[in-house]
């Protein structure tokens, strides 16, 4: 299963709206990030999070990956229909 900013993105536009918990909470705990983690592609094209500061590095593991493109998947639907 592949993670694409593409997922990350949908995934985001659910936790805007109070659909889902954040990427930062499936990560782990959220007093361990307390930023905001955004996402960009590593040298592999893979998915990774990272801190403002750059202090925090996270590649997620699968079951963050599962999560976040089911999830993204679903709700592509709904936010597709809730933009009409």
């Amino acid at each position: 299963m592949e993670l694409t900013i593409q997922h990350v993105h949908t995934y985001q536009e659910l936790v805007k709206q109070k659909l889902v918990p954040s990427i930062e909470s499936l990560l782990g705990d959220t007093s361990d990030y307390p930023e905001p983690m955004l996402p960009e592609l590593n040298e592999n094209d893979e998915v990774v999070f990272y801190s403002l500061t750059g202090d925090v590095k996270i590649v997620p593991g699968l079951n963050v990956i599962e999560t976040i493109v089911t999830v993204a998947n679903l709700g592509a639907d709904r936010l597709r229909s809730s933009s009409n």
